[in-house]
């Protein structure tokens, strides 16, 4: 595949992802700042890196929009991933397959979200953590792709964001600008910026 062909699967792609969900992703993160709730989000591999990426940027901005004045109030966003020394306790003294859902057991109350960033939509730990959140009283959400027709996370997400790729790698690069897209959706509708 050259370049023209694969900027092309990732364009196709992004313009075939659906608006309506997207929308909805979108609506339920300014009704978690709204609540004064929180969002965790949490993926593998690369997914990982996107969810701490996510966080840093929606922390970051809403930091830098509202400046050092008296309300300071923010959607936090918490990567799960992110805190290694967390994840590998849990990964040893429980299981890998816990490392989300203990987390969220420890942090989440009712009313904040649980983002899953999955290309499969199948990891065993990542939906675990989807199926915990919902137990908890958490909104869930997942961005995924179609690498199954109906992934295990859709069970468990009360918004289903589906990239309609198959390929890893054209999934990925949609997230990030999904990731991107949200992050300036939120400001506008929170900041007016």
């Amino acid at each position: 595949m050259n370049f023209e062909e694969y900027r092309a699967a990732t364009v196709n792609a992004l313009a075939a992802t659906d608006a309506q969900s997207f929308s909805l992703l979108s609506e339920a993160l300014d009704k978690c700042f709204a609540d004064g709730k929180r969002a965790f989000v949490f993926g593998n591999g690369a997914s990982a890196s996107l969810a701490d990426h996510m966080a840093a940027d929606f922390n970051n901005q809403q930091h830098r929009a509202i400046g050092s004045g008296p309300n300071r109030r923010i959607l936090e966003f918490r990567s799960l991933p992110a805190n290694i020394s967390q994840l590998t306790a849990i990964a040893n003294d429980m299981s890998f397959q816990d490392v989300f859902a203990d987390q969220l057991l420890q942090f989440g109350t009712d009313g904040d979200i649980a983002l899953a960033i999955t290309g499969s939509g199948a990891s065993a730990n990542v939906v675990r953590g989807l199926e915990t959140a919902k137990l908890i009283g958490l909104r869930t959400a997942t961005l995924t792709g179609r690498i199954h027709r109906r992934p295990q996370a859709a069970e468990y997400s009360d918004v289903l964001v589906q990239v309609p790729s198959d390929r890893i790698d054209i999934v990925e690069n949609v997230h990030v600008t999904l990731q991107h897209a949200l992050l300036r959706q939120f400001m506008r509708t929170n900041y007016g910026k």
